[in-house]
């Protein structure tokens, strides 16, 4: 066990005024501090004369929220548990503790926890998601939550049977292994006595969405949601750049391959399989590209794109001749990176960049949107890179022909 050890100092009137040496103290072989009565003509600081005596109480003291264990020294004018802080004029001045601000969360008091210092009042205050990983911001909220249910006196099993959910689930909540829905924080504040948190914490929720979305979250409505989603990001934006190093953008993408691209996404995430409609939706999409307007579009694709077995061979072969009459439109430059040159950048992953103000990256298991300033510079600079490698026009079509010979 821990010995903190608090030190001595008289409580006297005098002792703010007198700056005595303070007490001669050792530690004895059982490894307790020692306090020995100075030699003769010595005097303990508190300058009325009093020596120092040499009894040491070994009774516990329960310090505050530690649980360590403290040695009381004893001094004929009182026992003191404080401790003195050397100051710049050499001597040791009491200071008074500063009381601590206690933290609320909508007027509520909160128990201190040192994993939600930093909490704020008032969604101004919204503690950002967006410096931060989304793993990082969903274990914040769930601390959060879980102080709300900790305020109101009830565990986790109790707050569980009042919501009608597994244990398990208000479990993952708390240590950010689930993401909540609107409905779950509402009703997790209901349960707990405080609706007037949902605001703050559906604040949080919104601003984590708008980051990181689940593909399994979003195809809960079918994959033609998710392109009418698409198309309203896209239809807000003037100049569109995007990079894909495996498959065809979807703004070039036939009918046949996009189907191919949907039923590969059902699979994968277990999604209702809306083919029809899904690719329906996407070629709707397409039709800006063909709409009069100021909307530039900067797409980007690597070689290996159009070699890999994604879709049967005639697939493949009418989705290259689609990208030979793309690279036609006024309104689109379509570059292609060749395989065998040396590349500045590495092609980690796709992504689009709407008007140099928002990133999506599409990962296997979510869609990321990246707004910081700092984001989404860096993704244009590896964009620029890229472009750099890339050919154009006759030489795409050229490099498009010669891929399509390999479909034959």
């Amino acid at each position: 066990m821990v010995l903190a050890v608090a030190r001595h100092h008289a409580r006297a009137d005098r002792c703010r005024e007198d700056r005595g040496p303070g007490p001669c103290r050792a530690f004895g072989s059982d490894g307790l501090p020692a306090v020995r009565t100075p030699p003769r003509g010595k005097q303990h600081g508190c300058g009325r004369g009093h020596p120092i005596s040499g009894q040491r109480d070994r009774q516990p003291v329960r310090a505050a929220r530690s649980g360590l264990l403290a040695v009381r020294l004893t001094h004929p004018c009182g026992p003191a548990l404080h401790r003195r802080r050397p100051s710049a004029r050499g001597g040791d001045h009491h200071r008074p503790r500063r009381r601590r601000r206690a933290r609320t969360l909508a007027g509520r008091r909160l128990p201190p926890r040192p994993a939600l210092l930093g909490i704020r009042q008032g969604a101004s205050a919204a503690l950002s998601t967006a410096r931060k990983g989304v793993h990082e911001a969903r274990e914040e909220l769930g601390g959060l939550l879980r102080a709300v249910r900790a305020a109101a006196g009830i565990d986790g099993r109790t707050l569980a049977r009042r919501l009608g959910w597994p244990p398990s689930k208000v479990s993952k909540i708390q240590l950010g292994r689930q993401a909540p829905s609107a409905g779950d924080i509402t009703a997790w504040t209901a349960a707990c006595g405080a609706p007037e948190s949902a605001a703050e914490l559906l604040v949080l929720l919104r601003d984590l969405d708008s980051r990181y979305a689940e593909w399994r979250r979003q195809l809960r409505e079918g994959h033609a949601a998710v392109q009418r989603s698409w198309a309203e990001t896209e239809a807000a934006a003037r100049t569109i750049r995007a990079f894909e190093p495996c498959w065809v953008p979807g703004l070039l993408q036939t009918a046949d391959y996009a189907a191919a691209r949907f039923r590969e996404h059902a699979r994968l995430h277990g999604s209702a399989p809306d083919t029809g409609a899904a690719v329906a939706a996407r070629l709707a999409r397409q039709q800006a590209l063909y709409s009069p307007g100021h909307k530039r579009w900067h797409l980007l694709l690597t070689e290996a794109a159009l070699l890999y077995g994604l879709a049967p061979a005639p697939v493949m072969r009418a989705q290259i001749d689609r990208l030979v009459s793309a690279s036609t439109l006024p309104a689109v430059r379509l570059g292609i990176v060749p395989l065998r040159v040396r590349l500045p950048v590495s092609p980690v992953h796709g992504f689009w960049i709407f008007d140099d103000r928002q990133v999506i990256v599409e990962v296997v298991s979510a869609e990321l949107r990246l707004g910081l300033p700092e984001e989404v510079a860096q993704y244009r600079k590896v964009f620029d890179l890229l472009a750099q490698s890339a050919l154009y026009d006759a030489e795409a079509r050229q490099l498009l022909t010669a891929s399509a010979h390999n479909w034959a």
